[in-house]
């Protein structure tokens, strides 16, 4: 039997939960359909939401990301790490219901080490993005 993420969970429930747990750890996180669609998400990072995806050529590059982490959950990876385009670290790994793969959980956006400010000033200027602090 098929299930979709929607049909077995109370989504608003889902969202409050996810808003708590990202809360208390300092995380963003996310519950993302096949069809890349973000079902619930949490405590993303101001980077994201105020400029990448803001912005029409760096939102491609999120979404560039997101495909890449599903892809590799659907060839039977566990979990996978990507580092997208705009510089920033995801990872991702697969739920499942019944032995089958319903929906993806996505944790990040994060660094994992100092970032290159030089890197982020260059990419502000690119596209259009304030540079100051």
């Amino acid at each position: 039997m098929k299930y979709t993420f929607s049909e077995l969970v109370d989504i608003d429930k889902v969202q409050s939960l996810m808003d708590s747990y990202c809360q208390a750890l300092g995380i963003a996180s996310a519950l993302i359909d096949f069809e890349g669609n973000v079902l619930v998400g949490s405590n993303w990072q101001r980077l994201c939401t105020d400029f990448h995806r803001a912005n029409e050529q760096t939102c491609k590059m999120c979404i560039e990301s997101d495909t890449i982490l599903a892809n590799r959950l659907r060839e039977g990876e566990k979990y996978t790490f990507y580092e997208c385009r705009n510089g920033l670290l995801d990872a991702a790994t697969p739920i499942f219901v019944d032995g089958e793969h319903i929906i993806n959980l996505f944790i990040g956006q994060f660094l994992l080490e100092q970032p290159d400010v030089e890197r982020f000033r260059k990419q502000a200027a690119e596209f259009g993005f304030d540079e100051g602090p």
